[in-house]
């Protein structure tokens, strides 16, 4: 038997547009019959780019630039 992996405690999300658009990206998966696995870490993983967009100074979508998407990737990888 597994053990589970802990769960890990998290900031709450930003209230701005990108929040928005995860909610809705999340009921559309929901309606698309998505699997319950996929929908929960396609969330967690969206929020945890938010959270690091929002520390970042970037609160609307349209300010993701290929910059900003390649210092999250820089982030992640030393993380």
């Amino acid at each position: 038997m597994m053990a589970r992996a802990k769960k890990l405690q998290t900031k709450p999300l930003p209230g701005n547009r990108m929040t928005e658009l995860l909610s809705e990206f999340i009921e559309w998966m929901h309606v698309s019959n998505a699997a319950a696995y996929t929908v929960y870490h396609r969330r967690a993983s969206i929020a945890w780019f938010i959270r690091w967009a929002y520390e970042h100074g970037v609160e609307d979508p349209v300010e993701v630039t290929r910059p900003v998407l390649q210092n999250y990737q820089r982030h992640l990888y030393y993380y």
